[in-house]
């Protein structure tokens, strides 16, 4: 939400709120009912530094856009079906 324009924290201190009342009302409910189980979640996430608000660097692209899938070893025992009750 916040990549998309829609989540703005307050600015700095001492910056003008460019904000409109939604979105701050927005940030202040989501930071307050955040906050109840991820204390400091939104300030680890969201940086605010004197040049503006940014994220997180993402992480280094493997060039994958999808995890490779685990091989599996079956045992011959899974491979012979369910035991009998003869």
């Amino acid at each position: 939400m916040h990549a998309s324009g829609i989540l703005l924290p307050p600015p700095p201190q001492g910056a003008e709120d460019t904000r409109d009342q939604v979105e701050a009302n927005l940030w202040g409910a989501t930071h307050e009912r955040l906050d109840r189980f991820l204390p400091g979640f939104l300030d680890d996430i969201i940086v605010v530094s004197d040049a503006g608000y940014s994220l997180p660097a993402p992480p280094a692209h493997t060039g994958l856009s999808v995890p490779p899938t685990p091989i599996v070893a079956h045992s011959p025992a899974a491979q012979e079906g369910p035991p009998s009750l003869a």
